[in-house]
């Protein structure tokens, strides 16, 4: 019992470390998109990446 009881809090806190390293995702994810972005508009300063599109397909549209 003791020896499971081990296991679990090593597994805790393995599972703690990697929820710490997921939280820096979102945050990189948007570093890389900006980049990317902003190498698109260094080669064509007319790109627009906001432009709407009103041309979904049937069943796509926000309130399907």
């Amino acid at each position: 019992m003791a020896a499971s009881v081990t296991r679990l809090r090593e597994a805790a806190r393995e599972v703690d470390v990697l929820a710490k390293g997921i939280a820096v995702v979102p945050g990189e994810v948007d570093e890389v998109a900006s980049i990317i972005l902003a190498s698109y508009q260094a080669h064509d300063p007319g790109f627009n990446p906001y432009v709407p599109n009103d041309n979904f397909p049937e069943g796509t549209e926000e309130d399907a």
